[in-house]
């Protein structure tokens, strides 16, 4: 009997030891974490910094909420502290510093960002840094021979010296989930000009945003203006006096819609009342016979 309570003693705690292990490995796994950052300048002025943190985990991608990154600016080499933000549910941070708000460059007219997740039990610290010059652009519409244009310029005001070319620059129209392109080009001596060609629906009154925007290059980062113009298609008109604009929706229903709704829904109702009517008979033919 001895025998068999020290074999039973023995496997338990070989049991309770295994556990402890693998207890101590999970409470150990630390995930790695990638901070992204990003710049954009706004139409006005202002300068948008993004961060998004977020780590892999065998279920998939993570993205860690109400967590703290801190940004920075770097004057002489030297940490500037600007703010603390928490991520919001898809792991993004976004700090928006005013127009006013000056940033030393550095002796190559670059301006640099730092962002820095501190992290914690179960995720590692990790930081991101960005190195952008400032740009200011405008944006012309004009209509020419018809045509819908759009000529942006473009400035660096890190030196004065700086020629604008060769760089890419998309047309967009802004939408309700992604805004959508609509034209691009590339500048030259620090003038685009692009055809706006497309018919697209506006609001009410023909309205849209469009937008003019470099999108992350390698030495301006994102910067976009933006303008709303009539140049879009009245939402009150029926899809059949503009069917280019190749719609899926229209303010007020076809009238074949309309008619074979009202024949089903009056089918629907029809059964409803023949069958309260069936019943009731049913019912007094029951008492008549008792």
């Amino acid at each position: 009997m001895k025998n068999y309570l020290i074999i039973f003693f023995i496997i338990v705690a070989i049991f309770l030891s295994r556990n402890n292990v693998f207890a101590q490995e999970e409470e150990a796994t630390v995930f790695e974490p990638s901070l992204g950052l990003n710049t954009i300048k706004r139409t006005d002025q202002t300068r948008d910094l993004i961060t998004k943190l977020m780590y892999r985990a065998d279920k998939g991608f993570v993205y860690p909420e109400n967590h703290k990154v801190s940004f920075y600016y770097l004057d002489e080499g030297n940490e500037k502290f600007l703010a603390t933000i928490k991520t919001t549910n898809d792991g993004s941070a976004i700090l928006k510093l005013a127009a006013n708000y000056v940033i030393p460059a550095d002796e190559e007219g670059f301006m640099n960002f730092l962002a820095r997740y501190e992290g914690n039990d179960t995720i590692a610290a990790t930081e991101e840094q960005i190195a952008v010059k400032d740009l200011k652009m405008e944006m012309i519409t004009e209509i020419i021979d018809s045509v819908k244009t759009v000529t942006v310029n473009a400035v660096s005001l890190a030196s004065a010296t700086d020629t604008i070319k060769e760089i890419e620059i998309g047309l967009f129209v802004e939408r309700m989930f992604s805004d959508l392109p609509v034209a691009d080009g590339m500048f030259d001596a620090g003038t685009v000009t692009m055809e706006f060609l497309k018919r697209i629906p506006g609001d009410k009154k023909g309205n849209i945003k469009v937008i003019a925007r470099i999108t992350e290059n390698e030495i301006y980062g994102t910067v976009e203006v933006e303008k709303v113009l009539d140049w879009g298609i009245p939402s009150h008109l029926h899809i059949r006096e503009v069917p280019q604009t190749r719609q899926l929706w229209t303010p007020i229903a076809p009238l074949w819609m309309i008619i074979t709704l009202i024949i089903m829904l009056v089918g629907v109702w029809g059964h409803y009342i023949f069958s309260v009517i069936q019943l009731v008979r049913i019912s007094k033919d029951g008492k008549n016979k008792s």
